[in-house]
């Protein structure tokens, strides 16, 4: 490496590449010593992990620092945490129930009843907001229970709002991200201008770190008040290209059709994987458990935008979710660990064709662009999750194919 530097070096009163060795040893000597430690630690460090086989699934920790020794060995030590070793059941050992489903015209009613929705007008009423509306607000989250408005702000959002859930929703909401039980009743009845003070706390997971598991106040200024005027079922039909409501509810009744296998299928995933994890003994990394937790949230929102869980559904089951249990999250990680073997051991692999299809269909759902979606996707780092959704995906196909389904 010396002699690399000594050919290229320029110093005043030489020729390039002209320089003694020991002038250029005394110049750029450390710079030297700095780039060989590198390369003989990152050339070691990658064939340590090849000839010991390690799946190493953390960024490795040096325990001192790493000096360059004037003459014999580069002596370092480093820790990783690797992928459990473990062996699963063969799946032909495995058997499931496949439940019947059944349609009925009060299903196929309720969706009528939730397109004059979606595709009705918005409208903003001059009373008191009610159950279902739409809330415009202001944000500000405090440190601490009855914080005052001098005391640290954790999170600012001045543009942000809140779906005011009924009964039917048992009057949860989130702003933000954070589940709070009792949203719905703490607004209806309330008036646009109006500042609301809300003590609840922070998730268990939370992409701002200031908040999760913390004390908080929310004070929301409530801005705008929006209601939706459904459409009429002819409306909604006649928007979607249907003649009559007649053909609208034989096209509904088709796609629940199909919701339902999606749904069906989706069971018969959970039992087998509630199976293998069972029958899986191993144990956790510690280190990863504790930043597994979001990736696992984004895999989740993904598989029920899949199964076409209406977008406002998918945020709300999302912050309740960022409130599970400590085992619940270790239970997710563990099913994250059992999949990658059930994978590997399959065989499957994934193509770049496949993801962007279940981005078309996702950014169809939405009435996005495919385009955009992905745009948005990968500067939010979201591909990689999408990926793992859909190994997961064929890999748990790929077992219905071997395991034992029981008619229900």
């Amino acid at each position: 490496m010396m002699t690399n530097y000594q050919k290229n070096a320029t110093l005043p009163g030489f020729r390039p590449g002209r320089a003694p060795a020991r002038l250029v040893e005394q110049k750029f000597g450390a710079n030297v010593r700095e780039e060989l430690k590198g390369q003989l630690v990152s050339e070691s460090y990658q064939k340590a992990l090849a000839d010991q086989k390690l799946d190493v699934i953390s960024n490795p920790e040096v325990s001192e620092a790493i000096n360059l020794p004037a003459s014999g060995p580069l002596v370092y030590s480093v820790t990783v945490e690797i992928t459990p070793d473990f062996q699963l059941p063969a799946f032909e050992t495995l058997e499931i129930k496949k439940k019947a489903f059944t349609l009925t015209n009060d299903d196929i009613q309720k969706e009528v009843a939730s397109l004059t929705e979606r595709n009705g007008t918005p409208s903003e009423p001059a009373g008191a907001i009610e159950a279902g509306d739409y809330v415009g607000v202001s944000l500000k989250v405090f440190g601490g229970h009855n914080a005052s408005d001098n005391a640290e702000v954790l999170l600012h959002l001045p543009a942000t709002y809140a779906l005011v859930n009924g009964a039917d929703k048992e009057f949860k909401g989130h702003l933000a991200g954070i589940l709070v039980e009792n949203l719905g009743n703490l607004l209806a009845g309330k008036n646009k201008g109006e500042t609301l003070r809300i003590n609840t706390s922070g998730p268990k997971t939370h992409e701002n770190v200031a908040i999760t598991n913390k004390d908080l106040t929310l004070v929301l200024t409530l801005d705008s008040l929006h209601r939706i005027v459904p459409a009429t079922p002819e409306q909604v039909a006649a928007k979607m290209g249907f003649p009559s409501v007649a053909e609208l509810e034989a096209k509904i009744k088709t796609e629940l059709s199909q919701r339902a296998e999606v749904n069906q299928k989706a069971d018969l995933y959970q039992q087998i994987t509630e199976q293998l994890i069972n029958a899986a003994n191993f144990e956790l990394p510690a280190k990863v458990a504790a930043t597994q937790a979001e990736r696992i949230l984004m895999r989740t929102r993904y598989e029920m935008l899949y199964r076409g869980i209406p977008q406002a559904d998918v945020d709300q089951k999302i912050a309740e979710l960022r409130n599970t249990s400590d085992a619940e999250a270790k239970k997710q990680l563990k099913q994250f660990f059992v999949l990658d073997k059930a994978s590997k051991d399959l065989g499957i692999e994934v193509d770049e064709a496949e993801i962007n299809g279940r981005i078309a269909m996702m950014a169809f759902q939405q009435n996005r662009r495919p385009d955009k979606m992905r745009e948005e996707m990968s500067k939010n780092m979201q591909i990689e999750q999408l990926y793992l959704q859909i190994r997961e995906q064929k890999t748990l196909d790929k077992a219905l194919e071997k395991v034992k389904v029981v008619e229900a």
